[in-house]
């Protein structure tokens, strides 16, 4: 898990501050820790199928960073195909297609998502992380419909918490960083019951709805 990039001007200038940051730091871990545990009790209760939608659903949420990203480094191309690749998660997730999903992606491209996924030790940016859990969120759906292990799943949903995290942990109200934190598990739950309730036979028309739907979750 990566941590969160601290605002020097917040520590260096102001140093007697830095045993609060830390502590506030410790604190949205554990709160983190315990909410996520909770999300992974609920994607497990999904089929796979539903699994798989409830990912790429994060995916959506934070596929903006990755796009910003991209954009910055003058990398528009690689953007068309994390776009491509997101559409093709959210068909494979109907049934007719989820049973031969694990073919729908090539070594290739399974391979160039993973080249995308920024090195936050070269650039230690909050856009280069926010980017990178994006990038890691999509590798992990597209290793889901090779191997349908809900772990990878829950990595998603630890991937818009950990961006959450960061967000909060720039913010010097403690009250507002746990709402933030509050909020993100109440979204989550959210979308995992829509999802739950949606048909086991749902077709594009009710993913297009869904998307609808989690686009005002969007985190960017």
């Amino acid at each position: 898990m990566g941590y969160p990039k601290v605002n020097e001007s917040r520590v260096f200038h102001d140093k007697e501050n830095w045993i609060e940051i830390l502590h506030l730091w410790k604190e949205l871990k554990a709160k983190q820790l315990g909410m996520n545990e909770e999300i992974n009790k609920l994607i497990d209760a999904l089929p796979p199928n539903k699994q798989l939608l409830f990912g790429v659903c994060c995916v959506k949420r934070i596929e903006n960073c990755l796009y910003k990203f991209l954009k910055n480094k003058e990398e528009e191309p690689a953007a068309i195909v994390v776009e491509g690749a997101i559409d093709r998660l959210f068909k494979s997730c109907v049934l007719a297609y989820f049973a031969n999903s694990c073919m729908i992606f090539s070594e290739e491209v399974q391979a160039f998502v993973e080249y995308l996924i920024p090195d936050t030790d070269a650039d230690g940016s909050n856009e280069a992380l926010y980017a990178q859990n994006a990038a890691i969120a999509l590798a992990y759906c597209i290793r889901f419909t090779k191997e349908q292990n809900a772990d990878f799943i829950h990595y998603c949903a630890l991937k818009i918490f950990e961006t959450i995290d960061v967000m909060a942990f720039d913010i010097s109200d403690n009250e507002r960083s746990n709402i933030l934190v509050l909020q993100e598990t109440e979204t989550q739950k959210r979308i995992i019951k829509l999802i739950d309730a949606m048909p086991n036979n749902f077709d594009f028309n009710e993913i297009e709805a869904l998307k609808e739907t989690i686009a005002q979750f969007s985190i960017d």
